[in-house]
């Protein structure tokens, strides 16, 4: 709250809490569905937007700039308070992302090492502590 007094955590809607490319089944370049509803909660949808987002960046997926355009356009809404919930949604590997390397090539999306994906959750972290700080 220190860090982000502005940032309204009080939504409850409908949220899926485990939002990742591999929860989505698509069919000729269309999303068809979102899968894998075992853990649903009320909460602020940006933090699902956040949560896919930093885990299609571990996985080198770059996706964010259509993904937020889309979802915009789609939900109406504008995306506010990105970075904050992006920072939350890094934290829930902790503490060793290593072992969602095998989700990735169980599903066939991409083979990942855990090293690899380690190494591409703290080079995010870096990236969005550096625009933390510059926004501070």
């Amino acid at each position: 709250r220190l860090l982000w007094p502005g940032v309204d955590t009080t939504a409850s809607q409908l949220i899926h809490t485990d939002f990742w490319p591999g929860n989505t089944l698509w069919k000729n370049g269309k999303l068809l569905a979102i899968v894998d509803w075992e853990w649903p909660a009320l909460g602020e949808p940006i933090g699902d937007v956040a949560y896919f987002l930093s885990d299609a960046a571990y996985a080198g997926f770059d996706v964010e700039k259509s993904f937020l355009e889309t979802y915009e356009r789609s939900s109406g809404k504008p995306i506010h308070d990105l970075l904050f919930w992006k920072m939350m949604a890094t934290a829930i590997p902790m503490p060793d992302i290593g072992n969602w390397a095998q989700g990735y090539a169980e599903l066939g999306i991409r083979t990942m090492y855990p090293d690899d994906i380690r190494r591409a959750h703290t080079n995010y972290i870096r990236d969005l502590l550096t625009q933390f700080n510059s926004n501070a």
